[in-house]
């Protein structure tokens, strides 16, 4: 969700001798530009960290500021909270094994000679299980060669991987030539294929 909140203009209202009313616009005023930041999502144990950036076409400081949203979960009141640096504009998360679940937070960049004039965006930050993790990258790299039960291939000529190791996931990346393409997948990320596929009788 994207909340832009543009302040054009100073508005003046003068009152005539005969008690009419006449608007007058002073010169406008532009509120920075924060680049879009989008939706992120963690896996619990693991840290999250980005740096938001804006820019001013006035070339006036920007302020940066972060905060929860009322009635949602606020990363920053959790046991392991949040912390937003404000100085280098950096978010920065080690979430712990409760903080499973959805947060919202805003960001805002706001003129350094003005603070009521401001750019904000509202995202959400998903902390998934190891669990969901593998699930959703068996999904987004495997279903395609070894089907969507995952029990392989004629096609492609690839194995039923349902209940495989990660020292067989592990081989597979560095050998066979449709899978090198997703060497760099972390050990992390491998652990979390290993522990779904074994959550699936072979």
């Amino acid at each position: 969700m994207n909340s832009r909140i543009i302040f054009s203009t100073l508005l003046t209202l003068t009152l005539g001798a005969c008690g009419a009313g006449q608007t007058t616009f002073d010169e406008d005023t532009h509120a920075p530009e924060l680049d879009p930041i989008g939706d992120h999502t963690v896996v619990v144990n693991r840290k999250l960290e980005f740096k938001i950036t804006a820019s001013d076409d006035r070339n006036h400081s920007i302020i940066y500021t972060s905060n929860g949203i009322a009635g949602e979960n606020n990363p920053f009141e959790q046991v392991n909270p949040a912390v937003f640096d404000a100085i280098n504009a950096t978010f920065s998360w080690q979430t712990g094994n409760q903080d499973e679940g959805s947060y919202m937070l805003e960001f805002n960049a706001l003129d350094g000679q003005d603070s009521s004039i401001k750019d904000s965006e509202i995202i959400v930050i998903e902390v998934i299980s190891k669990l969901k993790n593998g699930e959703t990258l068996v999904n987004n790299i495997c279903v395609h060669c070894h089907g969507l039960d995952l029990k392989g291939s004629a096609l492609f000529g690839s194995p039923n991987i349902r209940g495989k190791s990660l020292a067989e996931i592990s081989y597979a990346l560095n050998t066979v030539t449709l899978m090198m393409q997703y060497v760099n997948l972390s050990n992390h990320d491998r652990a979390d294929v290993a522990e779904y596929l074994g959550t699936l009788t072979p």
